[in-house]
């Protein structure tokens, strides 16, 4: 398997979407308090993914094999450039990290990962942030593999 990871293009749209409505799906499925599985499709609009891809602040990466899209990694930075306790452009988030239910997470993910790193290192982030729900233990377990840290735990209580 040959992943390549690369900048998402405006007509990766459709195949992106896919992958939202997927995830969202699970979400909804695990949390239908919630989430509804029937705005699972419309989760991500035309106009946000392409203001994303024409944002220099954000990145939207995805990861093919023979130009089938696998997964994306949606990045971003500064959400806090006007903190008074932090300094600017040192922080990034992985906003969302999803991989196609059909493919190997493990490899796609890594590829990913790795990708969203080096993103972060080419402008010169030193803190890369990720939320990882408690329903994805795997992607936790890889995500320390690459490096990062349990630096706080979210709990939540349906009422």
């Amino acid at each position: 398997m040959s992943i390549t990871v690369r900048s998402a293009r405006p007509n990766d749209y459709e195949a992106v979407k896919a992958l939202f409505s997927q995830m969202l799906t699970r979400f909804a499925e695990t949390y239908p308090k919630q989430y509804r599985k029937e705005g699972a499709e419309a989760s991500l609009k035309l106009q946000t993914f392409l203001n994303t891809l024409e944002n220099e602040e954000w990145a939207f990466l995805v990861a093919t094999e023979d130009d089938k899209i696998l997964g994306a990694v949606q990045l971003s930075t500064d959400k806090d450039e006007d903190s008074e306790y932090r300094h600017p452009h040192t922080y990034a988030w992985i906003e969302e990290l999803i991989v196609d239910q059909a493919a190997n997470l493990e490899d796609v993910a890594t590829a990913l990962l790795t990708a969203a790193q080096t993103w972060a290192r080419e402008k010169s982030i030193t803190t890369l942030d990720f939320v990882v729900y408690a329903l994805s233990p795997e992607v936790l377990e890889l995500c320390q593999k690459h490096g990062f840290t349990t630096v706080s735990t979210r709990v939540r209580q349906s009422l």
